[in-house]
């Protein structure tokens, strides 16, 4: 799936009755407001991904940007370190430099499942 320039990955349960996304933007940008229109577009994705005409996240519980994991917002490297994903946690989004991804994707990953 793809919304405007961010991607959506729909990860379905073994037995398809479970489904979670994971929406990310990449900024190949490390200006500060650049990062701001991406934090606020990753964001406004979540708060709009619809399915079945139906919002995913919020109509039940209120959390209209998901656990918090469900939105990545990926951004050129800074030349100093930023806040680690774990710190991050308890935000509706994280965002990570383009080095970081590898490493912190799995975890992310399953945070979500």
């Amino acid at each position: 799936m793809n919304l405007g320039e961010a991607d959506v990955l729909e990860i379905i349960s073994e037995d398809e009755s479970e489904h979670e996304y994971l929406i990310v933007e990449v900024k190949n940008s490390t200006n500060e407001d650049t990062i701001r229109r991406g934090v606020k577009e990753t964001l406004e994705y979540l708060a709009f991904l619809r399915v079945n005409k139906e919002c995913v996240f919020g109509h039940e519980d209120g959390d209209y940007f998901g656990s918090g994991w469900n939105g990545l917002l990926v951004v050129q490297d800074f030349e100093e370190e930023t806040v680690s994903l774990e710190e991050q946690s308890d935000q509706e989004m994280a965002v990570l430099q383009a080095s970081e991804l590898e490493g912190c994707l799995k975890t992310a990953l399953s945070e979500i499942v």
